[in-house]
């Protein structure tokens, strides 16, 4: 049985593409170039490419969500490492410095431009056929954080890595909540009985 596209992985897959869009690719990987995984899954000590890997490893329920019915949209905090792998390519021009380090600096501070001019997107799910606005907030972590995550990737270096909130992503119900019919007119008649304007008997 196939695994379907849920709008979680539809949305994941939507930044994927909206870097590879947005993000000039290097010079030695032209296609591709930006993978989604666990570092350690996907890159191992030794590179040969340059690339981005993203990493969604944590998920947090949205707090003011917490009414929400089986088959309302349920709302979550998604968090993601962008870590660049950079290799040493060769280039006709030697003064520029193409080694390993400065490409991986190249890569992640276009990561950073990118959502810094581009904070909020409209991501489509393709799921439901919504579009969805979703926020990039830069969440930085402490070093024994960094350490723990990393310690957990094999034979994997720590790389240059940013992490980012994305706030927030939809978990869209297989089948939706049908919602009460809305009140479109409310009518209010009030009389008024004029001969009885001087009597006591109101």
């Amino acid at each position: 049985m196939a695994l379907v596209n849920t709008s979680l992985a539809a949305i994941c897959d939507e930044i994927r593409n909206t870097m590879l869009t947005n993000i000039a690719a290097p010079e030695d990987n032209s296609s591709n170039w930006i993978t989604i995984g666990a570092p350690g899954v996907n890159y191992e000590s030794s590179v040969v490419k340059n690339a981005l890997n993203l990493f969604f490893y944590r998920f947090e329920p949205f707090s003011f969500a917490a009414d929400a019915q089986p088959g309302d949209v349920q709302w979550i905090k998604v968090f993601c490492i962008i870590t660049a792998f950079g290799a040493d390519i060769d280039s006709a021009d030697d003064s520029i410095d193409n080694s390993a380090g400065f490409n991986e600096l190249r890569m992640i501070s276009e990561v950073m431009r990118l959502f810094q001019e581009n904070p909020v997107m409209l991501i489509n799910t393709g799921a439901l056929g919504k579009q969805w606005h979703t926020q990039f907030i830069p969440r930085p972590l402490a070093d024994e954080q960094l350490n723990q995550i990393w310690s957990t990737q094999g034979s994997t270096v720590y790389r240059p890595s940013i992490i980012y909130e994305i706030a927030l992503a939809p978990i869209e119900p297989e089948t939706s909540t049908i919602p009460a019919p809305e009140v479109l007119v409310a009518d209010v008649n009030v009389g008024v009985d004029m001969s009885k304007r001087l009597s006591d008997d109101i």
